[in-house]
């Protein structure tokens, strides 16, 4: 129907006219066609919402090319309009002159609009008029600002306010692209469209205002007036609003019943008389308060998250989730906000996967292309989401650190030794023998024939631990010496007995790697997400260069966490949080997890939005409340209680005995060192009979002196 009505009108040109007007405007028609062709080819492989797209954008470049055509048909025809739009202007900006902030970022159109460019012009020049000069205005061209020294860089606030002028709707995204790049880029600011061309056709002009609307939403633009020549009055421009969820609808579907007009302008030619107050225009307010253009509900909108399964903010599998921190805070966002929350799972490989700013391929792809509305799992902001993405305000807290195996059990049978270190059993054994050469020589002032030097160093062993031992002095002092060694004994004894009993009931273990430069030092294997490469590949002191070359990418996190059980050798880069609450069968003590001093770094839990999105004040908001009603702190003590309880359970059912009696393996020491000692004294009863030998038989007079000292009673 809409290609009947432009070839009647081809048809209705003067034959001495310019063929080359309508030859062009046929081969418009032509290229048309063929572009539906192919966009019905291609409807099975694109989604609803990447379809509808490009039909709009083979509808807007088909009234594009009309349209400049019909311009050179019927250029005469035109009607001023500029005094209107800088009335509208003017009016929207009124706010701002108070607020000495009227600051106007202004595009300019190609050179190659000539009929717009004298719209343009006009509009610069009733702009310019303004004897108060209460409008600063910016010129943006379509070139990106070359260096420091333009006036885009030099302006310091935030624009509040953008007039865009356009053909047609299609050249609103490279506006936008460019005025992006510039340091005073606002997106809730005013951004005033006006649209240079009439259109002749109810369908078309409804297309081109929902679809100025439509584009400004992808880049989470909501602040929008769209300036526009009434289809069936040439002299009256008429200002629209879009409300994304009026009604039943969600924001995802162009609907010209979501557009309202608020304002609309007439203007006089010069032949016509002007109106009672002697302007050549006049202004018309339709609506005067206009509510918010989000509603504080959403009627059922769906909220689209996409995540992967990452405890303990996230618990479920590939089918879906179930449970966790952020599940339970995106539900209750969504519940405020009368939104249904739908969860997209995507797996470990992509959500570890080295991050890039591919729009198509990479891991905010989705984010980017409006796929979803929103990202969580643990995520963080990094160099790459800072660029092309929003983050919510943090609402928790945790670190990348270095995960080992925990290490094994010391061996038990040096539990009797290990009880004071080396340095205090060396003075212990030199106490002892320093004692037992005291009472030898006491032995020899009271003239004990009987009693040698090995009977006083037993009596010194025996007070000393505190065993029995009978010996009667004569001597005052020597009693006294007694004593004290006595009293000695009773420390000792009551020490070694104390810390005897703590080693036999509590574990020891070897030596803990405990930090990154012990784990390389032992030679350990090191992985982790792919992700964390670009970290190790800015750093330059010598780890940084040991991991660059020895990093080893994980695809399955939990898999990889599990090996920390077996693998010895292993280090595995993972998030403290899911290392102490996945649902693996692995507990703390089984993994050590390097203290927060040695952490690769700690970071704040965040949501990913896209860039500038419109729910974001609001979930900002949401997550205020209920971070500071302690929901959070709740949420999180629930699901570690959780993980308590299941490795309690696992410990009940690996020894249903809580209550274990020391084992042999405990004392092994003790029955090793009273076998040391049996084979001591068969060495000691060897060396008595060699020595009797050699005094008695041969009558070795130095033999005899240590036979006497040693053996004799």
């Amino acid at each position: 129907m809409e290609f009947d009505v432009l070839a009647q009108k081809i048809a209705q040109l003067d034959p001495d006219s310019d063929e080359n007007v309508e030859k062009k405007v046929r081969e418009v028609i032509d290229h048309y066609y063929e572009l539906t062709d192919i966009a019905n080819e291609l409807e099975d492989i694109f989604s609803p919402l990447l379809f509808q797209c490009f039909c709009w954008n083979i509808r807007f470049m088909r009234v594009h090319f009309r349209f400049v055509a019909l311009e050179q048909i019927d250029d005469k025809s035109k009607f001023d309009i500029s005094i209107c739009v800088n009335q509208i202007v003017r009016k929207y900006l009124a706010k701002d002159y108070l607020k000495n902030s009227s600051t106007i970022f202004l595009n300019l159109l190609p050179n190659d609009e000539t009929g717009s460019m004298m719209v343009q012009q006009r509009i610069l020049k009733l702009l310019n008029e303004d004897e108060t000069h209460q409008v600063n205005m910016i010129i943006k061209d379509d070139s990106p600002p070359v260096d420091k020294t333009s006036a885009e860089t030099r302006a310091r606030e935030k624009a509040k306010n953008y007039v865009i002028l356009v053909t047609f709707p299609t050249e609103i995204v490279e506006n936008i692209k460019k005025l992006q790049k510039l340091e005073t880029w606002n997106h809730e600011a005013k951004f005033i469209v006006v649209v240079t061309e009439r259109f002749a056709d109810q369908f078309e002009m409804e297309v081109v205002v929902s679809g100025t609307f439509k584009l400004f939403f992808d880049y989470s633009i909501l602040n929008v007036y769209v300036l526009i020549q009434n289809l069936d009055t040439e002299n009256l421009i008429q200002s629209f609003i879009w409300y994304p969820y009026d009604g039943n609808s969600c924001s995802n579907i162009l609907s010209y019943s979501n557009l309202e007009i608020i304002d609309e302008c007439e203007t006089l030619n010069d032949t016509e008389s002007t109106y009672d107050d002697g302007n050549k225009f006049q202004l018309r307010q339709l609506i005067s308060q206009l509510p918010s253009r989000l509603p504080s509900k959403f009627h059922g909108c769906p909220l689209i998250i996409t995540t992967n399964i990452w405890e303990p903010f996230v618990y479920g599998s590939r089918d879906g989730v179930e449970d966790g921190i952020e599940v339970m805070l995106i539900k209750t966002i969504s519940e405020k906000l009368d939104m249904k929350a739908v969860f997209k799972v995507i797996d470990d490989a992509k959500a570890f996967a080295y991050i890039t700013a591919d729009e198509d391929t990479g891991f905010y792809s989705d984010l980017i292309r409006r796929k979803v509305d929103v990202m969580i799992g643990g995520l963080y902001d990094n160099d790459v989401s800072r660029k092309l993405l929003s983050t919510t305000i943090p609402y928790l807290g945790d670190e990348m650190t270095w995960c080992v195996k925990r290490s094994e059990l010391a061996p038990n049978w040096m539990n009797i030794f290990i009880i004071f270190d080396v340095i205090l059993w060396i003075a212990l054994w030199l106490t002892t023998i320093v004692i037992a050469l005291i009472l030898y020589s006491f032995v020899r002032i009271e003239n004990r024939p009987n009693k040698n030097f090995f009977w006083s160093l037993l009596i010194s062993l025996c007070y000393s631990f505190g065993i029995y031992a009978h010996y009667e002095p004569r001597r005052g002092f020597i009693r006294f010496f007694t004593g004290c060694m006595l009293f000695f004994g009773l420390n000792f004894n009551a020490a070694y007995q104390g810390f005897m009993l703590s080693v036999l009931t509590m574990p020891r273990y070897e030596h803990q790697i405990a930090n990154i430069h012990e784990a390389i030092a032992a030679n350990y294997r090191f992985t982790g997400g792919e992700n964390l490469k670009a970290l190790f590949e800015e750093g330059k002191d010598y780890v940084a260069a040991h991991l660059r070359d020895h990093y080893e990418t994980c695809l399955k996190m939990d898999k990889c966490l599990l090996e920390l059980k077996t693998d010895h050798k292993l280090a595995f880069a993972i998030s403290r949080q899911h290392a102490m609450n996945a649902k693996v069968p692995i507990s703390d003590e089984d993994i050590y997890c390097f203290e927060k001093a040695d952490n690769i770094f700690s970071f704040s839990v965040v949501m990913l939005f896209k860039k500038d999105h419109h729910l974001l004040p609001l979930v900002n908001t949401l997550i205020r409340r209920i971070t500071e009603s302690g929901f959070i702190l709740k949420w999180r003590t629930d699901v570690e209680l959780i993980k308590f309880k299941e490795n309690l359970q696992r410990h009940r059912n690996d020894d249903p005995n809580v209550n274990r009696a020391i084992s042999l393996n405990q004392l092994i020491g003790a029955f090793g060192l009273g076998l040391v000692g049996v084979l001591v004294a068969a060495f000691v009863f060897a060396i008595e009979w060699i020595t009797y030998y050699l005094a008695q038989k041969r009558r070795i007079r130095f033999m005899r002196i240590i036979e006497r000292i040693l053996f004799q009673s």
